[in-house]
């Protein structure tokens, strides 16, 4: 069989959307990395949003409140495990079912060419909510998931953390990461 120009994509594009699974689970777990980062002490934070009329000392108040870490409950570690697993679960059927449209012989160039397409879509909205994730978590939540869909976003994050500040910093990461507009984005606490 002679490799083509159509065949070489393909190929790259299947292992680009494998880098971006495999990176989404490798990073899935950030807490070994968050406590690292919580022991170094209080870092001042540059550029971090600030209401116009507060004081110094709510200032700082707020962002030592940011860093310090939350004990999620049973319910909350479990609920973020089952959802996180769903969604890998549902990513990777897709995947699979376009490797599967890509090897057939049967599949005509139509389907061949929307299943490259859509699995390079399926690869750039995975990428925008890991990248996503991990930067929420790094700002002090210990789990956050991330939909992304219709030009839209979710985020779920654990309960008892979130602040306007942080509500205004999770908003700006999603602005800056997926290029989804303030008002169509939402923020849920479970």
């Amino acid at each position: 069989m002679k490799l083509g120009k159509k065949h070489i994509v393909l190929g790259a594009l299947l292992l680009a959307l494998g880098g971006s699974v495999f990176l989404n689970w490798q990073f899935n777990d950030n807490n070994a990395l968050l406590a690292a980062t919580s022991s170094q002490g209080s870092v001042k934070e540059l550029g971090k949003a600030q209401y116009a009329n507060a004081t110094a000392s709510a200032t700082e108040d707020t962002s030592s409140k940011d860093t310090e870490p939350v004990v999620m409950s049973a319910e909350s570690k479990s609920y973020f495990e089952e959802v996180q697993k769903t969604r890998n679960d549902t990513q990777q059927q897709i995947v699979d079912m376009a490797t599967e449209i890509l090897k057939s012989t049967e599949s005509d160039d139509a389907a061949r060419t929307q299943a490259v397409i859509s699995a390079s879509q399926i690869a750039s909205v995975i990428q925008k909510q890991t990248n996503v994730e991990n930067l929420i978590k790094a700002k002090g939540f210990s789990e956050c998931m991330v939909y992304i869909q219709n030009d839209e976003c979710s985020v779920v994050v654990n309960k008892g953390v979130l602040t306007e500040a942080l509500a205004v910093t999770v908003r700006d990461i999603v602005n800056s990461q997926a290029g989804i507009e303030f008002d169509k984005i939402s923020i849920t606490e479970v």
